[in-house]
Parts: C-alpha cells; structure tokens; sequence
C-alpha cells in the first residue's frame, strides 16, 4: 500500500507494513517497512522523518515488536501473563501455564 504524506498527498513508495502518521505523532509523513526477497524488512522513513525516526528509534520498534509477537506466541501456547520486571538489567517477563 502507498504511503501518505504530510499534505495527504499519496506518495510514491510502497509498504507491506504502514504506520499511518496520526500514530506516529510528530512524524509528517507515514513510515513504512518493505518486504524483501529474504523475509526481511526495510524502513521507509522519508529524509524529514528520518532525524527523529532513526536507528535508536528503530531498535525500540523492532524490541516492541519482539515482546508482542513473544506474548502472542504464549498466549496461544495457553500461558497467562503474570509479571515483568527488571532484573540484574534484564526484563523478565513470567507466566504461569493456564490450567495449573
């Protein structure tokens, strides 16, 4: 799907996975991430976006990504979130089976 830009204007790329600019809040344009031959994605981040929307920025996406597709997995597996907390630096994140 194309993405849009700052005067709703269509714009010529093209994603597999958007994140329209009203989530993004101060982004101006929408970000996007396309579908390579390997299974990988690549950002598009227009050059504007791209001082805000960088690879800090883009670690934080692909670790929330992780954690939701990770409690996903478990849910379906019949596991019940109970707790995540820090420790020694580390989230750990505990779940008990349902049905125990």
């Amino acid at each position: 799907m194309h993405l849009i830009g700052y005067h709703s204007d269509t714009r010529p790329e093209v994603a597999n996975i958007v994140i329209r600019r009203s989530e993004i809040g101060s982004a101006s344009n929408d970000i996007g991430f396309a579908k390579n031959a390997d299974g990988t994605y690549t950002a598009i981040i227009s050059d504007y976006d791209s001082h805000q929307h960088n690879g800090k920025w883009m670690t934080a996406v692909k670790a929330s990504y992780a954690t939701k597709r990770f409690e996903k997995s478990a849910q379906e597996q019949g596991l019940k979130f109970l707790s995540r907390e820090k420790v020694n630096g580390k989230m750990v994140t505990k779940y008990l089976k349902q049905g125990v």
